[in-house]
C-alpha cells in the first residue's frame, strides 16, 4: 500500500490543476486531468512505483534470456 501512496506523492498535481484551469471553457476540466494524469505523469509514476517497490523489497528481478 505504501508504493501506491508514493506514486501518488510524486505526481505534481498543482502543477496539472493550473494547466487545467487554463484550458476552462475549451475542454471539460475531467477531461483534460485525465489526459495529463494518463499521459504526461506516465513516466514519472513509473519511477515513483519503482524506487518504492524496490525500496520495499517488493520488486522483481528483471528478465533475462536464457
Amino acid at each position: 500500500m505504501a508504493a501506491v501512496l508514493e506514486v501518488f506523492d510524486a505526481i505534481p498535481l498543482g502543477a496539472y490543476m493550473a494547466i487545467v484551469n487554463e484550458l476552462r471553457g475549451r475542454v471539460h476540466q475531467r477531461h483534460a486531468l485525465a489526459g495529463i494524469l494518463t499521459g504526461a505523469s506516465a513516466e514519472e509514476a513509473r519511477k515513483a512505483f519503482l524506487a518504492a517497490a524496490k525500496e520495499e523489497g517488493t520488486l522483481l528481478p528483471p528478465m533475462t534470456s536464457s
